[in-house]
């Protein structure tokens, strides 16, 4: 298990690291505050994540989410510092909540099935990264 968990670690990493996206709403509208506010602490949590910072990163993240309970980034970068913390279960829910908001998100796809496989839930784990695949044929990581 450890093995296989060494291996499959790096792929969490190796996926494109961080996700961030801009979003067009009218600028004073108060979703769009708050969306602006969201992306803001995506990006101070990224440093965070990127720097290893795993446990302020995901206090990072809980924020940005609770300013915008619709970021598919913030859920899927929580779930890779939990991830990355091996905490595979609550990354799999903020995945799976990623999916939810964003049906096309093929990283958070890929980032799940890899969790599922590390959890020795191949199948579930099989569906998400042929899913993966599905939504961008020319990404290698999902193979």
């Amino acid at each position: 298990m450890k093995r296989r968990l060494a291996i499959l670690l790096p792929l969490f990493l190796a996926t494109g690291g961080v996700a961030s996206a801009e979003v067009t709403h009218q600028s004073g509208s108060p979703d769009a505050v708050a969306q602006k506010e969201a992306r803001a602490l995506n990006d101070v949590a990224a440093s965070f994540l990127n720097k290893g910072k795993l446990d302020q990163a995901i206090e990072v993240f809980t924020k940005a989410i609770a300013r915008d309970p619709n970021s598919s980034f913030a859920f899927y970068n929580r779930g890779t510092a939990y991830a990355l913390r091996k905490e595979l279960n609550r990354a799999i829910e903020d995945y799976s909540y990623a999916v939810r908001i964003d049906p096309e998100f093929a990283l958070a796809f890929m980032n799940r099935g890899v969790a599922y496989s590390m959890e020795s839930k191949f199948v579930d784990a099989l569906n998400d990264l042929n899913k993966a695949v599905e939504l961008e044929p020319g990404r290698v990581d999902s193979y």
